[in-house]
Protein backbone atom coordinates (compact mmCIF):
# COMPACT_ATOMS: atom_id res chain seq x y z
CA UNK A 1 0.00 0.00 0.00
CA UNK A 2 1.29 3.46 -0.86
CA UNK A 3 2.28 5.78 2.00
CA UNK A 4 -0.79 7.52 3.31
CA UNK A 5 -3.05 4.95 1.65
CA UNK A 6 -4.48 3.69 4.92
CA UNK A 7 -5.01 7.29 6.04
CA UNK A 8 -6.97 8.01 2.84
CA UNK A 9 -9.03 4.86 3.34
CA UNK A 10 -9.79 5.81 6.95
CA UNK A 11 -10.70 9.36 5.85
CA UNK A 12 -12.99 8.05 3.12
CA UNK A 13 -14.66 5.61 5.51
CA UNK A 14 -15.22 8.32 8.12
CA UNK A 15 -16.72 10.68 5.54
CA UNK A 16 -19.09 7.97 4.34
CA UNK A 17 -20.14 7.12 7.89
CA UNK A 18 -20.88 10.78 8.59
CA UNK A 19 -23.15 10.91 5.54
CA UNK A 20 -25.08 7.62 5.61
CA UNK A 21 -27.73 8.92 8.01
CA UNK A 22 -28.53 11.86 5.69
CA UNK A 23 -29.55 9.38 2.98
CA UNK A 24 -32.33 8.27 5.36
CA UNK A 25 -33.08 11.54 7.17
CA UNK A 26 -33.57 13.51 3.97
CA UNK A 27 -36.46 11.47 2.56
CA UNK A 28 -37.99 11.14 6.04
CA UNK A 29 -38.01 14.92 6.42
CA UNK A 30 -39.40 15.42 2.92
CA UNK A 31 -42.25 13.07 3.84
CA UNK A 32 -42.82 14.90 7.13
CA UNK A 33 -42.85 18.34 5.51
CA UNK A 34 -44.90 17.33 2.47
CA UNK A 35 -47.45 14.91 3.87
CA UNK A 36 -47.55 14.98 7.65
CA UNK A 37 -47.05 18.76 7.96
CA UNK A 38 -47.26 18.79 11.75
CA UNK A 39 -44.63 19.81 14.28
CA UNK A 40 -42.59 16.87 15.46
CA UNK A 41 -42.01 16.26 19.17
CA UNK A 42 -38.31 17.01 18.63
CA UNK A 43 -38.94 20.32 16.83
CA UNK A 44 -38.76 22.32 20.05
CA UNK A 45 -35.13 21.24 20.38
CA UNK A 46 -34.02 22.29 16.89
CA UNK A 47 -36.12 25.29 15.78
CA UNK A 48 -37.80 28.19 17.49
CA UNK A 49 -41.63 27.92 17.69
CA UNK A 50 -42.34 30.58 15.04
CA UNK A 51 -40.20 28.68 12.52
CA UNK A 52 -42.15 25.45 12.98
CA UNK A 53 -45.48 27.29 12.77
CA UNK A 54 -44.32 29.23 9.71
CA UNK A 55 -43.40 26.05 7.86
CA UNK A 56 -46.71 24.40 8.72
CA UNK A 57 -48.68 27.42 7.49
CA UNK A 58 -46.68 28.35 4.39
CA UNK A 59 -46.46 26.31 1.19
CA UNK A 60 -43.40 28.19 -0.04
CA UNK A 61 -41.56 27.41 3.22
CA UNK A 62 -42.44 23.72 2.77
CA UNK A 63 -41.22 23.86 -0.83
CA UNK A 64 -37.86 25.30 0.29
CA UNK A 65 -37.62 22.69 3.06
CA UNK A 66 -38.20 19.92 0.52
CA UNK A 67 -35.54 21.41 -1.78
CA UNK A 68 -33.08 21.58 1.12
CA UNK A 69 -33.70 18.01 2.25
CA UNK A 70 -33.71 16.70 -1.31
CA UNK A 71 -30.35 18.26 -2.11
CA UNK A 72 -28.90 17.11 1.22
CA UNK A 73 -30.01 13.58 0.35
CA UNK A 74 -28.53 13.71 -3.16
CA UNK A 75 -25.18 15.09 -1.98
CA UNK A 76 -25.00 12.51 0.83
CA UNK A 77 -25.86 9.67 -1.56
CA UNK A 78 -23.23 10.89 -4.02
CA UNK A 79 -20.63 11.06 -1.24
CA UNK A 80 -21.46 7.54 -0.02
CA UNK A 81 -21.24 6.18 -3.58
CA UNK A 82 -18.08 8.15 -4.50
CA UNK A 83 -19.97 9.92 -7.30
CA UNK A 84 -18.98 13.47 -6.36
CA UNK A 85 -15.59 15.10 -6.07
CA UNK A 86 -14.25 15.91 -2.63
CA UNK A 87 -14.17 19.58 -3.56
CA UNK A 88 -17.83 19.71 -4.66
CA UNK A 89 -18.96 17.75 -1.61
CA UNK A 90 -16.98 19.99 0.72
CA UNK A 91 -18.36 23.13 -0.95
CA UNK A 92 -21.95 21.88 -0.62
CA UNK A 93 -21.49 20.93 3.03
CA UNK A 94 -19.68 24.20 3.81
CA UNK A 95 -22.50 26.24 2.27
CA UNK A 96 -25.14 24.37 4.29
CA UNK A 97 -23.04 24.68 7.44
CA UNK A 98 -22.66 28.43 7.06
CA UNK A 99 -26.39 28.81 6.32
CA UNK A 100 -27.25 26.90 9.52
CA UNK A 101 -24.92 29.03 11.63
CA UNK A 102 -26.46 32.18 10.11
CA UNK A 103 -29.93 30.80 10.88
CA UNK A 104 -28.87 30.27 14.48
CA UNK A 105 -27.51 33.81 14.70
CA UNK A 106 -30.85 35.04 13.31
CA UNK A 107 -32.81 33.09 15.99
CA UNK A 108 -34.39 30.66 13.54
CA UNK A 109 -32.80 27.43 14.74
CA UNK A 110 -31.46 26.25 18.09
CA UNK A 111 -28.00 25.13 19.23
CA UNK A 112 -28.10 21.50 17.95
CA UNK A 113 -28.68 22.70 14.40
CA UNK A 114 -25.96 25.36 14.69
CA UNK A 115 -23.55 22.70 15.98
CA UNK A 116 -24.38 20.50 13.00
CA UNK A 117 -23.61 23.45 10.76
CA UNK A 118 -20.45 24.46 12.56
Amino acid sequence: MAPGGSRRTARSTLIKLLNYHWVLLGPANIFKVSYVNKPSPAAKFVVVPPAETCQADCKIARMWACLFWGLQTLVAAAIVQNKISDEAAAAAKLYVGVALVVAFASDVVREPVACAGG
